[in-house]
């Protein structure tokens, strides 16, 4: 009988510790669930192509966009010639490689870079240049794939096909940018 008492005694307490326990392990997944809860993502948070896709959304280039674009990418790489400029941006770009929108912020912070976008803003400049390169990967596609692509990226893709002289380069790109790898090289300490 004292026996008995005691198994009895003896699994009354380790069902009491067991069921503060268990009550324990229940409050702690009910906070772990509610603090994860909590936590929301954005398209930031997407990797590579999802993001700028979804980042992109309903952007589709036009010939003034790209005139603007092609503008601000000969002044830029001119703008450059600045060392201290030149030296900002470099460090910018490398901070934001990982963000294809990451140079927004920087393209519209330094009052030098306002000369740079007179004909396109910094914002738009950086989703002309995403667009255009996503739709020169895109041509690449077989024909069958491109039914597959979002409207705003197929749009992209056929205005790449139908202005393909007018959507590369300036010209006078090319000479620009050997003038500043000039000034960077005699920059460099001998």
């Amino acid at each position: 009988m004292i026996r008995s008492a005691c198994t009895l005694l003896l699994t009354l307490v380790a069902t009491s510790v067991s069921a503060q326990s268990l009550s324990d392990l229940a409050r702690q997944a009910d906070a772990q669930r509610k603090g994860s809860a909590a936590k929301s993502y954005t398209a930031n948070d997407l990797p590579g192509p999802g993001r700028i896709d979804s980042t992109l959304g309903e952007f589709v280039m036009t010939e003034e966009l790209v005139s603007g674009y092609r503008l601000a990418e000969v002044a830029l790489v001119k703008a450059r010639s600045a060392a201290d400029l030149d030296n900002w941006l470099t460090k910018c770009e490398h901070e934001s490689h990982s963000d294809p929108f990451g140079m927004i912020g920087p393209y519209g912070q330094d009052k030098r870079l306002a000369k740079v976008f007179t004909d396109i803003t910094p914002h738009d400049y950086i989703f002309v240049q995403l667009a255009m390169s996503r739709a020169r990967n895109d041509l690449l596609r077989a024909a069958s794939q491109r039914v597959f692509l979002p409207k705003p990226r197929l749009a992209n893709l056929e205005f790449v096909e139908r202005h393909e002289g007018r959507v590369g380069p300036a010209p006078e790109l090319e000479q620009e940018l050997q003038s500043l790898e000039a000034a960077r090289a005699k920059r460099q300490p001998r």
